[in-house]
Formats: structure tokens, sequence, C-alpha cells
């Protein structure tokens, strides 16, 4: 341990948990404030500009290289069954949502 007893920790892992902390809480305002204009009917105006705030905060989260991310966790040895484990999974859930999204728009009124 160094001298000052703290443990360190690479500043890049740091900084990629704050990005992604950062990018939640903007990702929760923007759509939070999407769906108040949904419901509310009102200010539709400010509509384009929250997709393009969401658009910008997803380029800058782990979205955008959730690929790359996934084929770099895993060990060489367990690599390529830990991609398509990973990429199996997004898509499954993918389709899942896109399957189950109409019924429940429905059912909670919103289409």
């Amino acid at each position: 341990m160094p001298k000052n007893n703290r443990p360190r920790y690479s500043r890049t892992i740091l900084h990629q948990a704050q990005r992604f902390h950062g990018s939640q809480i903007a990702h929760s305002i923007v759509l939070g404030g999407s769906r108040y204009v949904f419901l509310s009917h009102s200010h539709e105006n400010i509509l384009v500009a929250l997709l393009v705030c969401y658009i910008a905060f997803f380029a800058f989260s782990q979205g955008a290289v959730i690929w790359a991310y996934i084929g770099e966790v895993f060990p060489n040895r367990v690599r390529a069954s830990g991609q398509s484990l990973g990429s199996f999974t997004h898509w499954v859930m993918a389709g899942i949502k896109g399957i189950t999204l109409e019924d429940m728009q429905k059912r909670l009124g919103i289409a």
C-alpha cells in the first residue's frame, strides 16, 4: 500500500465509473422530462432537445462501446464464450422488450 494507507485505483477505472454514474443521472433526467412531455401533452417544443441530449449522453456513456467492453472484460481463455454470452443476453433482452412493449403500453393506457 502507498504511504498514505489508501488503496490505489486505476484512474481509468475511476474515470469510467464517474462517467457511467453521471450518464445514468443524465439519462434519468432526460427520460423523466420526456415522460412528462408525453403524459402532460405540454412543452412539445423541448422534446427534440431532450432526444438530442439523450443521444449525446448515451454517446459519452458505456453504451457506445459495450461490444468492445464485453470483449475486454473476460480473460483470454474464455473471451469468445463471454462475448457470445454477452451478445446473446443483449439480443434476447432486446427481443423481450420489443415483444412486450406494446402490451405494456396498452395496459398502462399510454398507447
